[in-house]
C-alpha cells in the first residue's frame, strides 16, 4: 500500500513529556538525553494550557509529548522588563521557556506566562489504544482530551501535499504568534511505523523539514570550555554581538566538529 503522511508544525521550544494516570497529571520530564530528562512537574504544572485533569472518557494510563514555547510577544515585554531591571537579555523564545520550566522556583515559571503545545502520544493504555491507528488519530485524541494543538498540520497523500505545506508554513511563519524552526513529517499509519522502526534516536518514519537560518559574519574573539551539569566538557567560542533571527549573540558551542573543520573557526 502507498503510505500517506501527516504534516505538522515543528515548534520551537523545551519538549516535555507529560504521564497521566486515571485522568490526572502524575509526572512530566523534559527529554534530557533521550533516556533520563529532568523531573519539572512543579513547573509545567503551573503552566495554564498544561490540562491537570482530562475530561472523561479518558485513557487508564497516557504519556504525552509536546513542546513548552513562549510567544513573541511574551518575549519581547520579558526582555523589556530584563533590561528595566539590568539583567541579562534572553537571545530567543525557546531558551526563555526552557529557562522558565528548569527554575527552581516555581514563581519565576509563572511569571514567564508560557504555552503548551501537544503534538504525540508517547505511550496508551489498550483500553484506548486499540482504536488509534494512526498519528492523526492521536492528534484527534489529544484535541477531544482538551489539549492545545497547532491548527497548521494536515494529512497529505502525497509528497507533492507535503511540499505544498511546507510552502504555506513558511509564508505564515513570519506572522505566528510562536517561533517555529520547521515542518514534522511523518507516515500516518501506526502499523508502517512500527515496521519500520528506529535507528538509534532517530525514528525512520519520521523526517523534519528545518527552514533556512538566517545567517551572519562575525569575528571569533575567544574560544573557552565550558563544564555541563554532567561533566560534560563543550568549547565555546566567543565572538563580537551580532544580531541574527532578531536576537543578539555573542557565544555558540562548538560540538559539530565537521562543521568547525568546514568553516575552519579560530580565534
Amino acid at each position: 500500500a502507498k503510505p500517506d503522511y501527516f504534516a505538522e508544525l515543528k515548534f520551537d521550544g523545551l519538549a516535555i513529556t507529560i504521564r497521566y494516570e486515571n485522568g490526572k497529571l502524575v509526572q512530566a520530564a523534559t527529554r534530557g538525553d533521550g533516556f533520563i530528562g529532568e523531573d519539572v512537574t512543579q513547573n509545567v504544572s503551573i503552566v495554564p494550557d498544561v490540562p491537570l485533569s482530562l475530561p472523561a472518557p479518558f485513557p487508564k494510563l497516557m504519556e504525552v509529548r509536546g513542546e513548552i514555547v513562549m510567544s513573541k510577544k511574551t518575549l519581547l515585554a520579558l526582555n523589556a522588563k530584563q533590561a528595566k531591571e539590568g539583567k541579562p537579555l534572553f537571545a530567543n523564545t525557546r531558551n526563555a521557556a526552557a529557562g522558565g520550566i528548569r527554575q527552581l522556583d516555581p514563581s519565576t515559571s509563572r511569571s514567564r506566562n508560557l504555552n503548551f503545545f501537544a503534538y504525540d502520544i508517547a505511550e496508551i493504555s489498550e483500553d484506548f489504544g486499540k482504536k488509534i491507528l494512526r498519528h492523526s488519530d492521536r492528534h484527534r485524541l489529544l484535541a477531544s482530551l482538551g489539549f492545545p494543538m497547532s491548527d497548521l498540520e494536515g494529512k497529505c497523500a502525497t509528497v507533492e501535499e507535503v511540499e505544498k505545506v511546507i510552502d504555506y508554513i513558511e509564508e505564515k511563519r513570519p506572522d505566528l504568534p510562536f517561533g517555529t524552526d520547521g515542518v514534522v513529517i511523518c507516515i500516518d499509519n501506526l502499523d508502517l511505523q512500527n515496521e519500520l522502526g528506529v535507528v538509534g534516536k532517530a525514528p525512520r518514519y519520521s523526517v523534519a523539514f528545518k527552514y533556512p537560518a538566517e545567517k551572519a559574519t562575525t569575528k571569533v574573539t575567544d574560544i573557552t570550555v565550558q563544564v555541563g551539569r554532567t561533566g560534560v566538557l563543550t568549547p565555546l567560542a566567543h565572538f563580537e554581538p551580532t544580531l541574527v533571527a532578531g536576537s543578539t549573540v555573542s557565544k555558540s558551542t562548538l560540538h559539530n566538529m565537521d562543521q568547525i573543520e568546514r568553516l575552519g573557526i579560530r580565534v
